[in-house]
């Protein structure tokens, strides 16, 4: 009985023994597989490395490190799916491994997945796994999702769906506090939507981030001008120029707001750099004669005014302002054709819209021009009841009154004008243009066609 049972014991022992050879032959089979899998991937063979990784696989499905080098094959095939799963099944069983934090991170970047990667980053900082080059694919994601935010502001905001322009703005503003284009770009949009307040709000935290940043100095000259301080303006607009923003439209306003300061040697040198960038931008050559008439320089008026209206002969006021000038230097005839044209390009206008502000005033300066004042005054009126708050409606038809002989009506006209467009906000054409948002070479984001 005895023998019996000690046969019976070591019967069990060795079936135990061969047990345990067996199975750690097997699990060598799997180590076996890895390493024919890793041969294969340094060769640049990656199919025949996934072959060889899942076999390791079905055998040890539990191994962190075969999950992750299969990972990487998958990336190698761009099989991204496959390979966001085995990350994803390694950091499953370990997660303190790194490198997979770093790879998956980085695949969700490229596929713009940031919501995704945002997970990622806080399981690594959970588990300490939060490296240097982690916190750099987080930089990325951060500025990339921003602009994206961004871009879909803009685009909904210039599509007149202001509400949802704003959350995208005020989002982008959230996602990457330390990037300064989405406070500026917010700030350019209530700007244009004539909120100063919060515009120069924005506008200041943008330069909070970076005080550098020219553009944003700019949109501050920009309130500036449109509320009527154009000696703070000019200062906004210099600390632009401070910092190397080298734009044309900013030659112009600064030019804008130095001759409404009566420095016209300085205006005019903005103006010229701003027409030399952009000779064909027909609003900074009209401001350029009109500098060269302020300033007294008549043959380079009449000059400037010829060329704009070479190319555009139907720029409101062209006509009119070459024609005053003729009438200063007594060129009477030259004037009353300027005049004509005037009154034959505005003509046109007004037929295809006739609440046209701005083609009633050039009517009303046009025959004004040539001595036909009871209709001048009547496109004059009609030029202020469409639009009240259009300050050169006021003056026009102050300067009909008095050559219909009535200078208090004048002086009560005046005083009306000022009076009406002191309150409205000014917003200068030149201003406003959406092409002011060009930003320096220091962004990556560039708005174009925004007119």
């Amino acid at each position: 009985m005895e023998i019996k049972k000690r046969y019976i014991i070591e019967a069990v022992a060795v079936l135990i023994a061969l047990g345990v050879i067996a199975f750690l032959g097997w699990r060598k089979m799997a180590v076996i597989f890895y390493n024919r899998g890793i041969d294969h991937y340094d060769r640049g063979e990656y199919s025949e490395s996934i072959q060889y990784l899942q076999r390791a696989l079905g055998i040890d499905p539990d191994n962190t490190k075969i999950h992750y080098t299969l990972a990487n094959a998958y990336i190698q095939t761009e099989d991204q799916d496959k390979a966001i799963q085995e990350y994803k099944r390694t950091l499953e069983l370990s997660g303190d491994y790194a490198p997979a934090y770093l790879n998956l991170a980085q695949l969700y970047l490229n596929r713009q997945a940031y919501e995704q990667l945002f997970e990622i980053i806080v399981q690594a900082k959970e588990n300490d796994r939060f490296t240097d080059e982690l916190a750099e694919v987080f930089r990325d994601a951060t500025f990339q999702y921003a602009s994206d935010h961004v871009s879909m502001g803009i685009e909904a905001l210039m599509s007149n769906n202001r509400k949802q322009g704003y959350v995208y703005l005020e989002k982008a503003i959230k996602i990457d506090p330390d990037f300064a284009y989405p406070s500026y770009v917010a700030g350019f949009f209530y700007y244009r939507d004539q909120d100063y307040q919060r515009a120069r709000e924005l506008a200041q935290d943008a330069i909070k981030i970076d005080s550098r940043f020219g553009a944003a100095y700019k949109l501050l000259g920009d309130i500036q001008f449109c509320q009527r301080d154009f000696p703070a303006a000019i200062q906004e607009y210099g600390m632009a120029l401070q910092f190397n923003y080298i734009n044309p439209y900013l030659q112009n306003d600064l030019a804008l707001a130095l001759m409404e300061e009566g420095e016209y040697q300085d205006a005019l040198r903005h103006a010229k750099a701003a027409v030399g960038a952009l000779p064909e931008n027909v609003n900074m050559l009209y401001n350029l004669a009109c500098l060269y008439r302020d300033n007294a320089d008549t043959q380079s008026a009449i000059s400037e005014f010829n060329r704009l209206i070479a190319g555009h002969p139907d720029y409101p006021n062209a006509h009119n302002d070459l024609a005053d000038i003729y009438l200063s230097v007594g060129r009477t005839s030259d004037a009353e054709k300027a005049y004509l044209k005037e009154i034959e390009y505005a003509s046109v206008k007004l037929s295809s819209d006739p609440k046209d502000a701005v083609a009633l005033n050039s009517l009303a300066r046009g025959y004004n021009g040539v001595k036909k004042y009871e209709l001048a005054r009547g496109f004059a009126q009609d030029a202020i009841k469409n639009m009240p708050n259009y300050r050169e409606a006021y003056v026009t038809l102050a300067k009909i009154q008095e050559n219909l002989g009535d200078p208090k009506g004048a002086q009560v006209t005046l005083k009306q004008g000022e009076s009406i467009t002191a309150k409205a906000k000014y917003i200068p054409q030149a201003v406003i243009s959406l092409d002011d948002i060009i930003l320096d070479q220091n962004y990556t984001v560039g708005i174009d066609g925004l007119k």
